[in-house]
């Protein structure tokens, strides 16, 4: 989903497992003419943005629903899903685009990113890869007095890693383990 407003473009991507969301604000290199908003197909796009080798690309949305990305040597013309006129004539559009909430009401618990892949790459081996059962594909996240516990099981092997925080926060969550390879 591309989203054009008056300061900045938002792209928002998912797979309904893990959600990206990203926002270039208005600058010397981010210049936005007019808004707008359409959902566009991310393989398709992904491969275009790969191929275009030019220092600008221009993006134009027209007809309502096609999107044509210009470079120096670039040309390419993308059919969009939805447009802002679609939601007239197309009232469910929530069921074309995945809602995805990038709202954080708690504060972030800071932590090393390479403790983090350590750890993770200590314990999600032993997730279950099958989806039978569900909770078994997921690492355990749970903090507690300082202390951050990692677990994981396939009801075979179970990995348990534990650390220390700088802060005392309390959090139980299952994450997937896909999620975390991807991260």
């Amino acid at each position: 989903q591309i989203d054009v407003k008056e300061d900045k473009i938002t792209f928002v991507t998912t797979n309904k497992e893990i959600a990206i969301k990203i926002e270039l604000e208005k600058s010397d290199k981010v210049k936005l003419y007019d808004e707008g908003s359409c959902v566009v197909p991310g393989k398709y796009f992904i491969d275009i943005v790969r191929k275009v080798e030019g220092k600008e690309v221009e993006f134009t949305l027209f007809e309502e629903s096609t999107i044509q990305i210009i470079s120096d040597r670039s040309d390419f013309t993308l059919a969009g899903i939805y447009t802002q006129a679609d939601v007239f004539f197309n009232p469910t559009y929530e069921d074309n685009f995945p809602t995805t909430n990038f709202n954080v009401t708690t504060e972030p618990i800071l932590f090393d990113s390479k403790e983090l892949k350590q750890i993770i790459r200590q314990t999600s081996f032993a997730c279950a890869t099958s989806e039978t059962r569900i909770v078994l594909t997921s690492l355990n996240f749970k903090a507690q007095n300082g202390t951050l516990e990692i677990t994981a099981t396939d009801s075979f092997r179970l990995a348990k890693k534990t650390s220390k925080l700088d802060e005392t926060v309390d959090i139980l969550v299952n994450v997937p383990s896909k999620a975390l390879e991807e991260l």
